[in-house]
């Protein structure tokens, strides 16, 4: 940006043209959006239009499709037509009949133009010829301005209360699992016999006693003669006292 304002100087001071160039300087503007990591409502506005950018392109075409068709319908219909002041406001041309179309279905003097149709095509007396005109302004208006432009507002709602709905989920999910957790935990708690069993104590205890315990039962099976003939079961038990 710096040096396309340096050029557009240069060519500003000795060719005497202006290419405004400078006007990209205001798109340092953006960096005021940084703050929204800090401004938690914020991000999370930005993030919903974001993620419905998708949909919000798929309407902009169904959009420009149906002002195509308008102003196709337009040209048809009341081509070299209207007698009217301003240029733009006819069916004439194609660039001119999607212009009057835009402007219809932003609702701006579109009953100027209905009746400026009406009015040159049929003159001051009412006819059914001016009800059928009239049609198709109605027909703009109520497709273009009432059902699509508030599509797009519907997405952008639609968008946000989802990512609220899901954030809610998210919280009640979550609540549920630690409950759920707690619950697992009281139920499978050990009594305190069994956690004072469990303890090192406990275990080093029962490691002693049973220490004692194997050491006196070869103490045991050592002074008991070899009898391998005799009582095989307590020989297999006690293969001690098979020793010499």
């Amino acid at each position: 940006v710096l040096i396309a304002s340096l050029l557009d100087w240069v060519i500003k001071s000795y060719y005497k043209i202006n290419i405004g160039v400078s006007v990209f300087r205001q798109l340092k503007l953006l960096r005021f959006f940084k703050f929204t990591r800090h401004w938690k409502s914020l991000k999370f506005l930005v993030a919903s239009i974001l993620s419905s950018l998708s949909s919000i392109l798929s309407l902009l075409l169904l959009l420009f499709i149906f002002t195509l068709i308008f102003a196709l319908l337009g040209m048809q219909f009341f081509c070299g037509e209207l007698n009217t002041k301003k240029i733009r406001t006819n069916f004439d041309d194609f660039v001119n009949a999607v212009l009057t179309v835009f402007q219809i279905i932003t609702g701006e003097d579109w009953n100027i133009v209905m009746n400026n149709a009406i009015l040159t095509m049929t003159g001051k007396s009412a006819s059914f010829n001016g009800f059928l005109i009239s049609l198709y302004f109605v027909a703009v208006t109520c497709i273009g301005r009432y059902v699509l432009l508030n599509i797009f507002l519907a997405i952008a709602v639609a968008n946000i209360s989802l990512t609220d709905n899901e954030k809610k989920e998210i919280a009640n999910e979550e609540s549920g699992s630690i409950k759920l957790l707690k619950n697992i935990n009281e139920n499978l708690a050990l009594p305190e016999i069994v956690k004072d069993h469990y303890s090192e104590e406990g275990i080093q205890s029962d490691i002693e006693v049973q220490s004692e315990n194997l050491n006196g039962e070869f103490d045991v099976c050592l002074t008991v003669p070899a009898k391998p003939g005799e009582n095989i079961l307590e020989n297999l038990k006690n293969p001690a006292r098979m020793l010499p």
